[in-house]
């Protein structure tokens, strides 16, 4: 005789667990089946699909490998070239220097020490901005670069031929590659024209 919380028979209450284990896992394939049942076309748009994602992948990062390499570049050459404005600025008192040292040149011997102390810090001057790499622009007797030059004039020359630096009116100065400030020069046009 039975208690009445026992079942009668455990086969056909469902109450046995390892009955029920196996009824859920008869089950489930079955139900599966139908879902992951995919034909040979569904699994090449699958794999399609998978290299498109792959490709698409590996495009993001070669695109975010060339950003922060663009982004390292355009910081070097901020860092490069951050000094730019004061040059431009600072130029304008050396060019005053050397005015001075010309004029002192001029005058009488008693202005030689006035002169040889501007001529010293003039040169001092030159040596510090050679040492942040902002040299001077070689022009006197070279052909004329738009790139590097300021045309103000131009003026016949026997000796010279045309588009030739004959003068600099002002000193360019460059900074690594770039350049600060163009040298004004006098470019000849040739010999003059003996029919005028």
């Amino acid at each position: 005789m039975t208690t009445p919380h026992e079942p009668h028979d455990s086969c056909f209450t469902g109450d046995d667990p390892s009955q029920r284990d196996a009824t859920s896992a008869d089950r489930a394939p079955s139900a599966g089946a139908a879902d992951f049942d995919m034909g040979s076309g569904d699994v090449a748009s699958l794999r399609e699909q998978v290299l498109e994602l792959q490709d698409r992948a590996l495009r993001a990062q070669a695109d975010f490998d060339n950003y922060r390499k663009r982004a390292r570049r355009d910081l070097d050459e901020q860092t490069r070239y951050a000094a730019l404005p004061l040059l431009r600025d600072l130029l304008p008192v050396l060019d005053n220097l050397q005015r001075a040292l010309s004029t002192l040149e001029a005058d009488t011997e008693s202005q030689q020490g006035l002169a040889a102390g501007v001529r010293m810090v003039a040169t001092q001057f030159a040596d510090v901005l050679s040492r942040h790499e902002c040299c001077r622009i070689e022009a006197e007797g070279a052909e004329f670069d738009p790139a590097s030059h300021e045309a103000i004039a131009q003026q016949p020359s026997p000796h010279q031929p045309h588009g030739t630096i004959l003068h600099v009116s002002q000193q360019g100065y460059r900074l690594h590659e770039r350049v600060v400030r163009p040298a004004q020069v006098i470019v000849s046009a040739g010999p003059a024209n003996l029919a005028d």
